[in-house]
C-alpha cells in the first residue's frame, strides 16, 4: 500500500498526523478506525505496513465527492479481508481497485469494499479485477445503473460456491441487456439468482446462460420468468438430457412468443412425471415434433404421462407414431390428438389399454345391479362418496350408502380388460350382495337361521354388571316415551351391538371379515357365472397381505380369519401350534356362517363368540421360538374340528368377555389391511344414514320426529371405530364435527340421490347437480347463481354457486320482547348514541374551486403539477357543508352449525343436591333428563347473534337507516341458503320480530356467494353510504369449498374476492369474527379490508352497535 499524501518533496507525514487527519473526517470514519484498528496492526505486523494502510484510507477518502463513505467501509472491512487473504502485502490490490472505483462512484466503492471478504474467502486476490470487470460491465454513470452495480457487489459473492466466475460475468451481460429494458427487472432477476443458480449444474450452465441471453435479446419482459422456470425445470429431468432440454427451449425462444415458458413448466413438469428411463425417448420424440409442429410437440410433453397411465410403454410408442401421421395429413387434427381432444386418438388409448374405466362400463354395470338388487340404484364413481364427508374418506375403494353404489373411477390392476372387467364386476357385486343379503338391516332383538340369540341376553348382564353406572346397552334401560325418539333417530341397532364390545374395534373388524365372507358365500351360491372372477380377485387380494408371523398375537388371528375367508379348502394358512385349538374354532364358526340360510344377526353372533376367543390371547409379538405349521383349510374345518362342530355355538368362546390379563409387551390392537375388492364397509354408518332420512320423511309427514342434535353425533364419532373424522374432513378446518353434522343433515334433507345424476337419463330425488361436478349450474325460478373465484387457476368457476332465498319461517316473538326487557339499560344507552347521529350534520369537503380555507394536500398537488410543467388543478379550497344522512346497510348473520356451540352454562347443576337412582334403569333416565335442562340454560353463538340483531333494530328504527337483516347457511355449491330476516325495502313489524326466533343453527358457511348476493342487493340501492356488515364465528367452509387442492385456503381466497367485489361497487364490507383465532385467516380474507376479532363473544351485543355507528359516521 503507497501513501499519497502530501506534497512533493515534502516529509512523509508521521503516523500521529496520519490518524489525527483521518479522525478530522465525518465521525463514521472515526468510528470505523477505533474498531478496526488494533485487529489490522496485529495482522499487518509492522509500522511500515500500517502507516502504509493509514495513508490508503486518506487517499481513497479524497478520491471523490464524498468519497470518505467508501473510506469508511474500506476501514470496516479491513479485519476480514486482511483474514482471507495469505499475505498482507496482497491488500495492495485490493486497495487499488477499490481506490480507482471510489473516483468514479463512492456509493459503488462502499459496496466493493463491504463485498470483498466474502470474495476473498472463495476466490484468489488475482480475481479481483475480473470480478470488478463484471460489475463495472452494469455501471453507466447514472445513479440506477450505479444502485444495480453495487447490488452485483454484494449478492456476487455467495453465486460463486455455485458458479465459475466467468460464468458470473456471462451473468453480469443478460443483466445489462436487461437494464437496458428495465433496471427494476434486471435488479429482480439478480435478486433472484442466490435462489435459482443453485439448481444448475457445472454441465448445464452454458446453455442455461445462452437461454437468459436469448431471453434477453428476445423476450426481455420475460427474463424473470425465464430465468425462475429454466432452473426449476432442470431438476425434473435427467442429468444426461438437461443441456438438450434447454437447448430445446432457446430454439422455441428464438420463434419469439411465450411457448418456450410453456416448455419450460409445463413440460418439464410432465417428463418428470414419466419414469426416469423413459426421458430421453419422450425428448426424441418431442424433437421430431418439433419438425412438423412446435404446438403438438409440446401438447405431446403435457399428454404422455397422461397416456402412460392408461398404455405401457410399447403401446405408447405406437401411439406416438399414429399421431405424427395424423399430423402429417393434418395439423389441426394432429395437435387435437396430443391434446387428447381427438375422438379417434381416445379410440386408440381405448384399443391399447388394459384399463377399464367406470364411465365405460357404468350402463352395463348398472343394468346388472338393479337387477340383482331389484331396487332403482345407481352407480357412482367413488370420489363422489368421500366428497360428501359424512364417514367416507378412501376415493379408490368401493362401497355403499345402503342406496346406492359407489366403484373407483377405473381399473388397470390386470394386463387385460376382460381381466379389469371381471374385477369391476366382482367388486360391483360385493357392494349389491350387501344390499341384496340385507347387511343393513340388521335387527339387534331378531334371531338369525344359524346361530341361537344371544345379544339381548348379553346385553342385560351387561346391564347389571355396571349397576350405579350408565348401562352400555340402550336395550337393559328402561324405556322413557319422552327419550325414546331421540335414540332411536341416531342411534342404529349396528351402534347397539357393538356397544356391547370393551374392544370395539376389534368387534367391528371381526363383524366385517364375518359378513364379508356371508355375503361371499351368498354370491357365489346364487351366481355361478361369477365363480372364475370371484377366484380370481380373491386370490389376488391374499398376495402382498402382511404375514401373521410378524404381527402381535390377537392381530395375526384376526389376520388368519380374513385369509380363511379368502383361500379355497386345500390352500394352506401358517397356523401357530400354542394356538390351534383358537383357530380351529374360527374355522368351525366360519364354516357354520356359510350356509345358505345365514343371515346378518347369524354374522353378529359369530363375532360375539370369536370376540370372546380372541378378547382371551394377549396382543404380544410372538415369541422366536413359536412354533408354526402350515395346515390345509380342509384339516381346520373338516374333520380335526369334527367334534366342536357338534358343541353349543354359544359356549365355544368361553364366558369372558372382557380383555383377559394383558401385559406390559401388550401392543395397541390395529386394524387389518384392507381387502381390497370388498371396499369400505361401513354398517354402523349406513344405518344411521337411513335412520336419519326416516326421522326427516317422520318430519315431512308431520309426524312428531326428534332433531340430531351436535351431541348426539359427537357421541358416534367417538365410539364408532368407522369413522376417522381427521381422514373424513381434510385440510385444516376448525370444527370438522360441525361439517360433519352439516352434512349428515344435508343426507337427511335431500335424500342419497340429491346429488346424482343418472347416466340413464334419470334423476335423482334431489335432482340437482352433483358436488363435485366440473359444469356450471342452470337457472332454477327463486334462484340466483354467482361464479366462484378459483385462486389455483386464478380465474372464476362461471355459474358455480345457486343461492336460493326465502323468508326466515317466524316464530314466536317472545325471544324479541324478552330481549328488550333483559336489555333494557344497554338499549337505551346505544338509542342515546344513535340519536346523536340524527340530526343534520357538517362535513368536511375538499378540493373545491373555492372555500374557507386552502386545502393543503390538493395546494401541494398543484405546486408539483407546475413544476413537473403540468396544469395544476385550481380545486385548492374546503369548506363544511350541511349533508344529510344518506345509509343503507345489510347485516349477514353466519347460521352455520358451529353457532350452536354454548357460550356459558347459565345455571350450575351441583350433583349433592340431587338423589342419583341406584337402579341403572332410572338412573339412564335420570341423567337424559339431567342433560335436557343442561341443554336448556346455556347461551349459544346463535342466541347472542339473536339479541344483537334485537339491539340493532331497536336503535336503526331511531335514526331511520335503510337496514336489511338476512342470515346464511347451506350444504353444497348448488343450496347456498339465504335467509330474509327483514329486507333493505321492508318496514318493521311484528311479523320481522317473530322471523329473528327463528334464526337457528343450520349448516355449513359458504360465505362467498352469500357475500355477493347481499352486494348484489346492496347495489340496486340509492344511498350515499352502502355497508354490508357480516358477523360470523369462524372460517369459511363447505362441502366442496374447503377441500379443494390447497384445501382450507381455496374458501378464503373465495371470500376475499367477494369482498373486493363488495368494495369496487362502493360498498363497504366490515366482517366481525367471534373466533378468537380468527387472526389466523382473517387477514388473509380481508387484506386491507376492515375487520375485528372479538375475543370476548359476550361483548358482541355491546360492540355491535358501537362498531356500526363508526363506519358509517
Amino acid at each position: 500500500m503507497t501513501s499519497e499524501q502530501g506534497g512533493t518533496g515534502s516529509a512523509s507525514p508521521t503516523r500521529d498526523e496520519l490518524i489525527a487527519e483521518l479522525l478530522s473526517l465525518p465521525a463514521a470514519v472515526g468510528q470505523a478506525y477505533h474498531g478496526a484498528t488494533d485487529h489490522v496492526e496485529h495482522r499487518l505486523g509492522s509500522e511500515e505496513h500500517y502507516d502504509q494502510w493509514l495513508s490508503a484510507a486518506l487517499g481513497i477518502a479524497g478520491a471523490s465527492f464524498r468519497a470518505w463513505e467508501a473510506a469508511a467501509e474500506y476501514v470496516r472491512s479491513s479485519p476480514a479481508v486482511l483474514d482471507a487473504l495469505e499475505r498482507p502485502q496482497e491488500a495492495n490490490t485490493w486497495y487499488e481497485s477499490g481506490r480507482a472505483l471510489s473516483a468514479h462512484s463512492a456509493a459503488l466503492a462502499s459496496s466493493f469494499f463491504r463485498a470483498s471478504a466474502g470474495f476473498l474467502e472463495r476466490r484468489d486476490v488475482e480475481r479481483l479485477p475480473a470480478w470488478i470487470s463484471a460489475a463495472e460491465t452494469l455501471f453507466h454513470g447514472t445513479w440506477k445503473s450505479g444502485a444495480l452495480a453495487a447490488r452485483f457487489f454484494e449478492v456476487s459473492p455467495g453465486l460463486l460456491d455455485h458458479v465459475r466466475l466467468s460464468d458470473l460475468a456471462t451473468f453480469a451481460n443478460f443483466l445489462d441487456h436487461v437494464a437496458q429494458h428495465s433496471s427494476e427487472l434486471a435488479e429482480e432477476c439478480l435478486t433472484m439468482a442466490p435462489d435459482s443458480l443453485p439448481y444448475v449444474d457445472d454441465e448445464t450452465i452454458d446453455t442455461y446462460l445462452e437461454l437468459l441471453d436469448e431471453t434477453a435479446n428476445r423476450n426481455w419482459k420475460y427474463a424473470k420468468e425465464t430465468q425462475r422456470a429454466a432452473a426449476v425445470a432442470l431438476p425434473r429431468i435427467a442429468r444426461s438430457e438437461r443441456q438438450r432440454f434447454l437447448t430445446f427451449a432457446i430454439n422455441l425462444a428464438e420463434d419469439g412468443g411465450k411457448r418456450y415458458l410453456s416448455f419450460l413448466a409445463e413440460g418439464s413438469r410432465a417428463v418428470s412425471d414419466l419414469p426416469l428411463h423413459m426421458h430421453r425417448q419422450a425428448l426424441d420424440d418431442f424433437e421430431v415434433l418439433c419438425g412438423l409442429s412446435e404446438e403438438a410437440a409440446v401438447e405431446f410433453l403435457r399428454a404422455a404421462p397422461h397416456v402412460l397411465e392408461r398404455i405401457d410403454d410399447d403401446n405408447l410408442v405406437r401411439w406416438f407414431q399414429e399421431g405424427v401421421t395424423m399430423l402429417e395429413r393434418n395439423e389441426a387434427a394432429g395437435i387435437a390428438f396430443f391434446k387428447l381432444e381427438s375422438a379417434r386418438g381416445e379410440a386408440l388409448i381405448q384399443e391399447l389399454s388394459a384399463t377399464v374405466s367406470l364411465e365405460d362400463v357404468a350402463p352395463i354395470l348398472q343394468m346388472y345391479a338393479r337387477g340383482l338388487t331389484g331396487g332403482d340404484m345407481q352407480l357412482r364413481p367413488t370420489p363422489e362418496l368421500a366428497n360428501r364427508s359424512i364417514g367416507w374418506a378412501t376415493e379408490d375403494r368401493a362401497s355403499t350408502d345402503g342406496t346406492n353404489v359407489f366403484l373407483p373411477p377405473e381399473i388397470a390392476l390386470f394386463e387385460t380388460k376382460d381381466d379389469n372387467f371381471g374385477w369391476f364386476k366382482v367388486l360391483c357385486t360385493h357392494q349389491t350382495g350387501h344390499l341384496e343379503f340385507d347387511s343393513f338391516t340388521f335387527n339387534f332383538d331378531r334371531a338369525g337361521n344359524i346361530f341361537p340369540l344371544t345379544r339381548p341376553a348379553l346385553a342385560a348382564r351387561i346391564a347389571e354388571q355396571n349397576e350405579g353406572a350408565a348401562p352400555r346397552d340402550p336395550v337393559a334401560a328402561a324405556p322413557n316415551p319422552e327419550m325414546t325418539g331421540v335414540t332411536t333417530a341416531v342411534l342404529s341397532d349396528y351402534e347397539r351391538f357393538f356397544d356391547l364390545f370393551p374392544e370395539r374395534r376389534l368387534a367391528s373388524d371381526l363383524f366385517a371379515a364375518l359378513e364379508d365372507a356371508r355375503v361371499d358365500h351368498l354370491v357365489r351360491l346364487h351366481y355361478r357365472g361369477l365363480r372364475p372372477a370371484y377366484g380370481m380377485v380373491q386370490a389376488a387380494a391374499v398376495i402382498g397381505r402382511p404375514a401373521p408371523q410378524q404381527l402381535p398375537l390377537r392381530m395375526a388371528l384376526v389376520e388368519l380369519l380374513i385369509r380363511m375367508t379368502l383361500l379355497e379348502g386345500d390352500q394352506k394358512i401358517p397356523v401357530p401350534q400354542s394356538l390351534r385349538d383358537v383357530v380351529e374354532r374360527m374355522a368351525v364358526i366360519l364354516a357354520r356362517l356359510r350356509h345358505d340360510e345365514a343371515t346378518v344377526e347369524d354374522s353378529a353372533e359369530a363375532t360375539v363368540i370369536l370376540y370372546r376367543l380372541l378378547i382371551n390371547v394377549p396382543n404380544t409379538m410372538p415369541q422366536p421360538d413359536l412354533d408354526w405349521e402350515d395346515m390345509d383349510l380342509d384339516e381346520l374345518g373338516g374333520e380335526a374340528a369334527q367334534g366342536l362342530q357338534e358343541a353349543d355355538s354359544a359356549q365355544m368362546g368361553g364366558e369372558e368377555f372382557v380383555p383377559g390379563s394383558g401385559t406390559e409387551q401388550d401392543v395397541p390392537y390395529q386394524s387389518p389391511q384392507d381387502v381390497d375388492y370388498r371396499g369400505d364397509f361401513k354398517p354402523e354408518l349406513v344405518q344411521t344414514i337411513a335412520n336419519l332420512r326416516k326421522g326427516q320423511q317422520r318430519a315431512e309427514d308431520s309426524v312428531q320426529a326428534p332433531q340430531l342434535t351436535e351431541e348426539m353425533v359427537r357421541q358416534l364419532l367417538e365410539k364408532s371405530a368407522e369413522i376417522d373424522l381427521s381422514s373424513v374432513v381434510e385440510g385444516d378446518i376448525d370444527d370438522p364435527s360441525g361439517l360433519f353434522i352439516s352434512s349428515l343433515m344435508s343426507e337427511a334433507i335431500e335424500g342419497p340421490d340429491a346429488e346424482f345424476n343418472d347416466e340413464m337419463g334419470e334423476v335423482g330425488s334431489g335432482g340437482g347437480d352433483g358436488e363435485e361436478s366440473e359444469e356450471s349450474l342452470e337457472e332454477q325460478e327463486q334462484t340466483a347463481l354467482y361464479d366462484e373465484w378459483d385462486f389455483v387457476a386464478l380465474d372464476y368457476k362461471p355459474a358455480w354457486c345457486r343461492v336460493r332465498e326465502s323468508t326466515m319461517q317466524e316464530g314466536s316473538a317472545e325471544f324479541y320482547e324478552q330481549t328488550i326487557e333483559r336489555h333494557a339499560g344497554l338499549i337505551n344507552e346505544v338509542r342515546r348514541q344513535f340519536e346523536m347521529m340524527v340530526p343534520e350534520t357538517y362535513r368536511k369537503e375538499k378540493r373545491l374551486t373555492d372555500g374557507e380555507e386552502f386545502d393543503l394536500d390538493a395546494v401541494i398537488d398543484a405546486i408539483v403539477q407546475r413544476r413537473a410543467g403540468a396544469t395544476p388543478d385550481d380545486k385548492v379550497y374546503w369548506r363544511r357543508n350541511k349533508t344529510e344522512r344518506d345509509v343503507a346497510v345489510i347485516f349477514l348473520l353466519d347460521m352455520s352449525a358451529s353457532t350452536a356451540e354454548a357460550i356459558e352454562e347459565r345455571s350450575d347443576f351441583d350433583d349433592d343436591d340431587e338423589d342419583i337412582p341406584d337402579d341403572p334403569r332410572q338412573y339412564l333416565f335420570w341423567l337424559r333428563s339431567r342433560r335436557e335442562q343442561q341443554k336448556r340454560s346455556y347461551l349459544r353463538i346463535i342466541d347472542l347473534e339473536k339479541e344483537s340483531t334485537v339491539l340493532l333494530i331497536r336503535a336503526l328504527e331511531t335514526i331511520g337507516d335503510q337496514y336489511g337483516i338476512y342470515g346464511f347457511s347451506g350444504y353444497g355449491r348448488e343450496n347456498v341458503e339465504f335467509y330474509s330476516v327483514k329486507g333493505l325495502e321492508e318496514q318493521f313489524s311484528d311479523r320481522v320480530a317473530k322471523r329473528i326466533d327463528g334464526i337457528t343453527p343450520l349448516h355449513a358457511t359458504r360465505m362467498g356467494p352469500a357475500i355477493r348476493h347481499a352486494t348484489a342487493k346492496l347495489d340496486d340501492v340509492s344511498a350515499k353510504t352502502k355497508v354490508l356488515f357480516l358477523i360470523s364465528d369462524g372460517r369459511p367452509q363447505d362441502r366442496g369449498y374447503s377441500r379443494e387442492g390447497a384445501e382450507k385456503e381455496y374458501a378464503v381466497h373465495d371470500t376475499h374476492d367477494a369482498l373486493v367485489q363488495a368494495k369496487a361497487k362502493g360498498i363497504i364490507p366490515f366482517l366481525l369474527t367471534v373466533d378468537r383465532a380468527g387472526h389466523d385467516y382473517m387477514k388473509e380474507m380481508c387484506g386491507d379490508l376492515p375487520y375485528e376479532v372479538l375475543a370476548d363473544i359476550e361483548l358482541l351485543p355491546k360492540r355491535l352497535p358501537q362498531l356500526y355507528s363508526r363506519l358509517t359516521l
